[in-house]
């Protein structure tokens, strides 16, 4: 998928399993792709608002946070 000029686009990955988002997230990161893994432990308004100014290429998380997050507008 291509980006539109001028656009920055977000990826969003769902997985059931929080240590299998980290083992991507790494992945990622290691090849220069900007990701965040978003768990219990760092869902904050801290880390929905980097989201939002497009800190992150890809943001992985599980499907209750996906669900539940009110930062995410779900």
């Amino acid at each position: 998928m291509a980006q539109g000029e001028g656009m920055k686009k977000i990826l969003f990955v769902v997985s059931p399993l929080n240590v299998l988002a980290k083992q991507n997230v790494d992945v990622l990161v290691d090849a220069g792709i900007s990701a965040i893994a978003v768990a219990a432990e760092n869902a904050t308004p801290a880390t929905f608002k980097e989201i939002e100014q497009g800190k992150y290429e890809v943001v992985v998380t599980n499907p209750e946070i996906l669900m539940t997050s009110d930062e995410l507008g779900c």
